[in-house]
């Protein structure tokens, strides 16, 4: 029962690690389908004005629709444990080229 158990528990965050990497490549697919840098969206501020002014963002493609291709676990499940090892890789490298990691503050150096 103990292996069945592991499977479960790989699968689940194997199954969480899809939605986050739908987030991640939703937000490349907006941040390329409106022309924003990762500077605008990181110091975006709901309610407060830009320096520059706030202009609508124009959207860039038409008929630029978003691809799962890169991520087929986002349409098929997840059953097996070749599925589990898939999914790991195809997740670290959406990860990887997100170029968003976690800095330490300003206090902390």
């Amino acid at each position: 029962a103990k292996p069945h158990l592991e499977l479960q528990e790989r699968l689940a965050i194997m199954r969480s690690s899809v939605i986050v990497a739908m987030v991640m490549l939703l937000k490349a697919h907006l941040k390329a389908l409106y022309s924003l840098s990762e500077d605008k969206c990181s110091k975006f501020s709901l309610g407060k004005k830009s320096a520059i002014g706030d202009k609508p963002a124009m959207k860039r493609h038409d008929g630029m629709i978003i691809s799962w291709e890169r991520l087929p676990f986002a349409l098929n499940p997840l059953l097996t444990t070749d599925d589990i090892e898939n999914q790991k890789a195809r997740f670290l490298d959406i990860w990887n080229e997100d170029g968003v990691t976690a800095e330490p503050e300003d206090e902390f150096l």
